[in-house]
């Protein structure tokens, strides 16, 4: 049986190297999920085609778009990074268009068919996660929602 997540943030400052690069970041440890808008697509086809061409805050999206967007491009997911450092999305699939469910989660797969570099923001706060590799992820049907660990 599952148990409920906390609903408080634990905070950790935190400050190392990675690589060259410093990584400034703040450890989120058993909070919430973080809502996204995902716009799939290609970044090299100018968001066409499948798998992951953007990536938004939902809280920097204009007051108009941040609605459910029931539209072939975009879906709403809930990001969360797993403790082995992989990113969890989840996707409510009553916010999924059904042609989108069809495109983009294919035969219980999720494919990124180029490498995805996370925005800086989302770099300092999946620290030292810095993108997302090119390949075919499996998807989780848990009745509610869509499951991609990537």
């Amino acid at each position: 049986m599952a148990t409920q997540q906390s609903k408080t943030t634990q905070l950790s400052n935190t400050k190392t190297t990675i690589g060259s690069r410093p990584c400034s970041f703040i450890t989120l440890v058993a909070s919430n999920p973080i809502q996204m808008e995902i716009v799939f697509g290609r970044p090299s086809k100018d968001c066409e085609d499948i798998g992951i061409c953007r990536i938004n805050f939902v809280t920097d999206l204009p007051e108009a778009a941040k609605e459910a967007c029931f539209c072939e491009t975009k879906a709403i997911a809930y990001v969360q990074q797993q403790r082995n450092g992989q990113l969890l999305f989840r996707f409510p699939k009553n916010q999924i268009n059904p042609k989108t469910k069809i495109t983009q989660f294919a035969n219980n797969q999720f494919t990124v068919p180029e490498v995805f570099i996370l925005p800086a923001p989302l770099q300092q706060l999946f620290c030292p996660r810095l993108l997302i590799e090119a390949g075919m992820y499996q998807v989780i049907d848990n009745g509610k929602d869509l499951l991609v660990e990537m």
